[in-house]
């Protein structure tokens, strides 16, 4: 599994990640490395309104946010947050900040790889 993607700040919803997501894809930009040093997952109704309002503090951050950084290898530390039914993974990075500075989107397939 390739660990890069595409990292942004001020992100206000998943269109607009999805959006920026696609600009760069299209544009050829540099992806950025990631680690995932753990994962949050959601009830439905959770990831929903996490996705409307990414920019928001959020609890789930509360316990990991200290770790989520730069790594000495360049690495974005991050949290992944998905739920069950949805193949999209938002991977959030705060830098100790109490909603998500950095965020990006990758997708899984049917068996869990990520498709970008």
């Amino acid at each position: 599994m390739n660990n890069t993607a595409y990292f942004f700040c001020d992100v206000d919803n998943f269109e607009q990640l999805q959006d920026k997501t696609w600009n760069a894809q299209q544009r050829n930009y540099k992806r950025q490395k990631y680690k995932v040093i753990d994962t949050a997952i959601l009830k439905d109704e959770q990831f929903d309104r996490f996705k409307k309002n990414i920019c928001q503090p959020v609890d789930f951050l509360q316990n990991v946010t200290s770790k989520l950084c730069f790594s000495e290898e360049s690495e974005y530390i991050c949290l992944a947050v998905t739920n069950e039914h949805s193949d999209a993974i938002i991977l959030v990075c705060s830098f100790q900040y109490s909603y998500p500075k950095f965020v990006a989107v990758v997708r899984r397939n049917s068996c869990g790889e990520k498709i970008y």
